[in-house]
C-alpha cells in the first residue's frame, strides 16, 4: 500500500501502523486474559499444549520457569548454603524435592541473578544461611563486594518488594 510517493516514508508509516496494531492486540489479549473467558481460554490452551507429546515437555519446562521467576507457583524460598568440594555456595530453596528426597535449589550466577543453575542436592549438603534474602541477593548482585552503592540497594529492595507482592497475590488467588 502506497501512501506517499516516497518509499522510505511509506515504509515508516507501515512500520508505525504495524507496531500500533500489535500493541492494540496485546492490550486486547491482556484485557481478555483477566476475564472469566480468559481463564477458560488459558486452561484450554494449557490442555491442548500438554496433549502434544514433544511440545508438552518444552511447554511445561518453560511454564514452570516463568512462574518461578515471576513469583508464581513454587518461587524461590529462603537463602541457603550448599556445601560443594570445600566451598559454601549461596543458593535459594525452591521448595521442591525430587522423588529420591533431594532438595531442589537454585544457584544464581553473579552479578546477573536471572541466570544460574538448578541443582538437586542431598539435604545434608544444605544448611540455612545466616543472612536474609536481601543480604544474600545484595552480595550476589554486587559480585561478592557487598552493597556499597545506594543504587544497588534500591534495586534490590524493589526486586524483593516485587517478589513479595507477587507471592501475596498468588496466595490470595489460591484462597
Amino acid at each position: 500500500m502506497r501512501v506517499t510517493d516516497v518509499n522510505i516514508i511509506d515504509d515508516m508509516i507501515q512500520a508505525v501502523f504495524s507496531v500500533f496494531v500489535l500493541l492494540l492486540l496485546l492490550v486486547f489479549i491482556g484485557f481478555v486474559a483477566r476475564t472469566a473467558m480468559g481463564v477458560f481460554l488459558k486452561d484450554e490452551m494449557d490442555r491442548i499444549l500438554e496433549s502434544i507429546p514433544v511440545v508438552r515437555v518444552i511447554y511445561k519446562a518453560t511454564k514452570t520457569g516463568v512462574e518461578t521467576i515471576a513469583g508464581g507457583k513454587g518461587g524461590l524460598k529462603k537463602p541457603v548454603k550448599v556445601g560443594f568440594g570445600g566451598l559454601r555456595l549461596t543458593a535459594f530453596k525452591t521448595g521442591s524435592k525430587t522423588k529420591k528426597g533431594r532438595d531442589v535449589v537454585f544457584l544464581p550466577t553473579a552479578p546477573n541473578i536471572t541466570s544460574g543453575f538448578v541443582l538437586e542436592v542431598d539435604p545434608e549438603m544444605v544448611e540455612d544461611a545466616d543472612e536474609t534474602t536481601e543480604e544474600a541477593l545484595t552480595r550476589i548482585l554486587s559480585a561478592g563486594f557487598g552493597a556499597g552503592e545506594e543504587e544497588m540497594e534500591e534495586l534490590l529492595e524493589e526486586t524483593v518488594d516485587e517478589m513479595e507482592k507477587k507471592e501475596r497475590k498468588k496466595k490470595r488467588r489460591e484462597e
